[in-house]
């Protein structure tokens, strides 16, 4: 995917300077996203997050088969290179993940299988119950700029795992 074209989806070009841009995105591997469905789904998705972390961009997700929700994640966490914002997305993944294995349980057992692990139904409730309040952590650079992502916010995290633009 160009990354004009990949700037463009949802409102990425308006939330993230181009200065911060190459702070938080991998250049390369947006050079290689295939332009599709789920592709557009997984910017739209990574635009929606860091313009305003209220609104929960992934509340579809649930709708879709495992393999769709595993691409569009394996393509979110592709693209970000800020360890910040992946710590951020692999608890929401993790989060999402976990809510439709208790629907799931819901239908059948008192047990549910969660990475080759059987968890009592009761124990996976009261986990994704007391996850709301683990985002944002204490750590993030997030935690302080609930609203927009813009130039002003400090990126010091990302610049120390980054290297300048192209």
């Amino acid at each position: 995917m160009e990354i004009k074209e990949f700037q463009k989806i949802g409102n990425l070009l308006r939330v993230v300077s181009q200065k911060n841009f190459y702070k938080i995105f991998d250049i390369e591997a947006i050079n290689i996203l295939p332009v599709d469905e789920l592709s557009n789904k997984s910017v739209i998705c990574l635009s929606y997050y860091l313009e305003d972390r209220e609104y929960n961009p992934f509340q579809f997700l649930p709708e879709l088969d495992e393999k769709s929700r595993n691409d569009i994640y394996e393509k979110i966490l592709s693209v970000v290179k800020c360890n910040e914002l992946l710590r951020g997305f692999i608890k929401k993944i993790t989060q999402i993940e976990m809510l439709i294995a208790v629907k799931k349980a819901e239908k059948y057992e008192n047990h549910v299988l969660l990475c080759s692990l059987s968890v009592q139904k009761g124990m996976l409730d009261r986990y994704v119950k007391t996850m709301l309040d683990l985002l944002p952590d204490e750590d993030s650079f997030m935690l302080h700029q609930r609203g927009r992502l813009q130039d002003s916010v400090q990126l010091t995290h990302c610049e120390r795992h980054t290297s300048s633009p192209p």
